[in-house]
């Protein structure tokens, strides 16, 4: 984890660069085709991932072929990106006068954030901490506990990833239009009783099971993808991004994403640990009841606390 964590040390970069070639009348559709784009392997691949681990009956030969052509695909992003990518900020005019600040103040001056923006990481951190209690465990659970093959499991993802990947550019035509605050309090809201509703569907009842979870995750899959496709909190969102740009200047985007990225990666880390050690003390439906909670608290906090700014502020 810690090293696919280093590996990924280029994602706030990334969203700033997205970020820098978009005007903020047009960075919610902007980042929601990004996402529509990336997005579009998700929508078979579920499903060709499910029928793999079936057909050879064990996952530990199924999960090697799709590590060896994530090694192979690696080498070829890594060549695209080195030869297409364009540079979006210059620094030359400012290097002169940073050049004889001390490590210290550059340091501080990185942590100096708009408010909004130290209230968004207390937001992400909760929602994050709600979506790990259980996201480790769904599959399991929609396997084990509910009755599902992996075939199935594979199937329902792929059709939500389509809906998701459909929707995402409209999500961004509409947080351009009616702000990105409502709709991500739309996705923040509904998306942990969405994951919550799982532990209501019918165990062990195939045609039902598969009916009653298909209909929660397609529910799911239409909000998530209004509000730009991403988690509780919507970090990865075409709507949160965008607001992030909005509020941040030019010349500390990279910067705040990366501390938005630590800050939630650290702070929630333990999450994970501790939904499967409430499944196992005590039932696999508690963990869902606890993100609950924690999942609505997010948005409590962000509905309360979050400003957006007024269109043409930038």
């Amino acid at each position: 984890m810690f090293i696919n964590a280093v590996c990924s040390i280029y994602n706030p970069a990334m969203n700033a660069i997205v970020a820098d070639s978009l005007p903020r009348n047009q960075r919610g559709a902007g980042y929601g085709a990004y996402r529509t784009i990336t997005s579009l392997p998700s929508v078979f691949m579920p499903a060709i991932g499910g029928m793999v681990m079936d057909y050879y009956g064990n996952y530990t030969q199924g999960v090697r072929i799709f590590l060896i052509a994530e090694l192979i695909t690696s080498v070829g992003i890594f060549l695209i990106r080195a030869k297409y990518i364009t540079e979006t900020l210059d620094r030359k005019g400012e290097r002169k006068q940073k050049g004889n600040r001390s490590i210290q103040a550059r340091i501080s001056s990185a942590f100096d954030v708009p408010k909004t923006i130290k209230i968004m990481a207390v937001v992400s951190t909760v929602s994050s901490f709600a979506l790990r209690l259980v996201m480790q465990f769904t599959n399991i659970y929609a396997h084990d506990i509910i009755g599902l093959t992996n075939t199935d499991i594979g199937l329902i993802t792929a059709i939500t990833s389509i809906i998701i990947t459909i929707l995402s550019t409209p999500g961004g035509f509409l947080s351009d239009r009616f702000g990105r605050k409502p709709l991500i309090i739309m996705t923040m809201t509904t998306s942990p009783i969405a994951t919550w509703a799982i532990t209501l569907v019918s165990l062990g009842i195939p045609d039902i099971s598969f009916q009653q979870y298909l209909i929660i995750q397609l529910m799911n899959g239409i909000i998530m993808g209004i509000g730009g496709g991403g988690g509780y909190g919507q970090t990865g969102g075409s709507a949160w991004q965008a607001l992030v740009a909005d509020i941040v200047p030019i010349e500390k985007r990279g910067t705040v994403n990366g501390i938005l990225g630590t800050i939630t990666g650290i702070l929630s880390s333990p999450s994970s640990w501790l939904g499967g050690y409430i499944w196992l003390n005590y039932t696999p439906q508690t963990p869902y009841q606890f993100s609950l909670v924690f999942g609505l608290l997010a948005v409590l906090l962000f509905t309360i606390f979050v400003k957006e700014p007024k269109k043409g502020e930038e």
